[in-house]
């Protein structure tokens, strides 16, 4: 028996059942494990990058104004990572053994609800190292895949017609609604913060919940991925269906952006520098994720997947395809990592670190309050220097754990290793 079938975006190596009933490990799509590994390892640049980076207390790295090439290059690269990252996993459970409607919603729902609860709990304590969750709680990418999911779950009883209405409704139709605010719904405005703006609410006094991610248009981009998935085995040349989706989404939101049209809140312009113009065409809003920003970083990633379909690869292939074989061990390990190391480097060469163990201002995106950080701690000229020297340390200790647990996921059929 023979199935092109693919792994489970952060879940266990698909499994099939044979006609004697025995459950058999399926072949991964190595393509896709390729992908996501490559988004894994940009996305620890990124982490290292709030931990180690202390340029973000005078400038953010994207804005036009203030930023340098290098620091923007290093921030706009990893933009790819949260798009791609829901988009596989919707890719991903279209290629699972998990078919039958029940069960795929089943697993969706609980699933969905296990990521809400790490990213309330685990996750702020790794990325604050506080385990006060009364004051300040930060919902970040676990959350809008958790809610994402069990949207999902809804949405795949719809014909594919309809799905296709939402998934592209929703990417490339939620700009249309940047002008309406919070206060349009009076006390329900809230919801529309936790759907569409993003912010910070104070549920009581001293409590505050940033929502970073708010859900639109997340839940196309799964929904999206979940479509294009069973492209792979419904079509007979599926690289070329992928490309051209890929293009024709970029290729919108591009010509969009040309005529400042459509699709980002906030218009390019022509700065003195040629690097600036670029990078403010370029510069797509991530929070909430705009047309432009899906357009331009996840666009050329599904071109790219649609290139890599199909063909075999050496050993770099291998070893990136390991970090995507095992994305949510990397993810929750890697942050608490981080984390430490900086802890630890800061301890030592500077003898302060106590801004690493301070939650961040409730409006922010740091990882930390920048009010904490003494002065005379940032020191320019080796700031991204560190940043990228964590990176690759993380990377060279990290690469032989998920090696071993992508290991144990192949072997072993636990249905909890589905969850991790």
């Amino acid at each position: 028996m023979t199935d092109r079938v693919s792994s489970v975006q952060l879940s266990s190596p698909v499994q099939i059942t044979s006609d004697a009933g025995t459950r058999l490990k399926g072949p991964r799509l190595e393509s896709v494990d390729i992908l996501r590994g490559l988004v894994m390892i940009v996305m620890a640049l990124d982490h290292s990058r709030d931990f180690f980076s202390l340029a973000q207390m005078h400038f953010s790295p994207t804005d036009i104004a203030m930023t340098t090439p290098a620091y923007f290059i290093t921030r706009w690269i990893t933009n790819i990572c949260a798009p791609v990252f829901i988009f596989l996993a919707g890719m991903g459970m279209s290629l699972s053994s998990k078919q039958d409607p029940t069960r795929r919603s089943s697993f969706l729902v609980t699933r969905g609800l296990w990521l809400l609860f790490l990213q309330v709990t685990v996750m702020n304590l790794l990325w604050f190292f506080n385990d006060d969750l009364t004051h300040f709680v930060r919902l970040n990418v676990l959350w809008a895949i958790g809610w994402s999911m069990i949207f999902l779950a809804a949405v795949a009883y719809l014909p594919r017609w309809a799905m296709w209405l939402v998934a592209i409704g929703l990417i490339c139709g939620h700009n249309l609604l940047d002008g309406i605010s919070p206060r349009t719904f009076g006390g329900f405005g809230r919801i529309w913060i936790f759907l569409h703006v993003g912010g910070a609410l104070s549920p009581w006094e001293g409590m505050t919940v940033h929502v970073v991610y708010p859900l639109v248009p997340w839940v196309g981009v799964i929904t999206l991925g979940y479509l294009m998935g069973k492209w792979t085995k419904s079509k007979a040349k599926p690289r070329r269906a992928f490309i051209g989706m890929g293009l024709g989404l970029f290729t919108l939101a591009f010509l969009l952006r040309v005529g400042n049209i459509y699709g980002n809140p906030t218009p390019w312009k022509v700065w003195p520098e040629t690097w600036r113009t670029l990078a403010d065409f370029a510069n797509g809003h991530k929070y909430p994720p705009s047309l432009l920003y899906l357009g331009l970083c996840l666009a050329p990633l599904i071109v790219m997947l649609g290139v890599l379909l199909e063909r075999r690869f050496g050993l770099w292939g291998r070893v990136v395809a390991t970090f995507g074989q095992v994305p949510f061990f990397f993810y929750v390990l890697h942050i608490f990592v981080l984390h430490l190391m900086a802890v630890i480097y800061f301890k030592l060469r500077f003898g302060q670190y106590e801004w690493l163990l301070t939650d961040p201002t409730p409006t922010g995106l740091l990882a930390w309050s920048e009010a904490a950080v003494p002065t005379g701690i940032y020191q320019p000229g080796w700031d991204l220097p560190q940043t990228y020297i964590a990176w690759l340390v993380v990377l060279v200790l990290f690469y032989p754990l998920c090696r071993r647990f992508a290991q144990v996921k192949t072997h072993r059929n636990d249905w909890w290793l589905s969850y991790l």
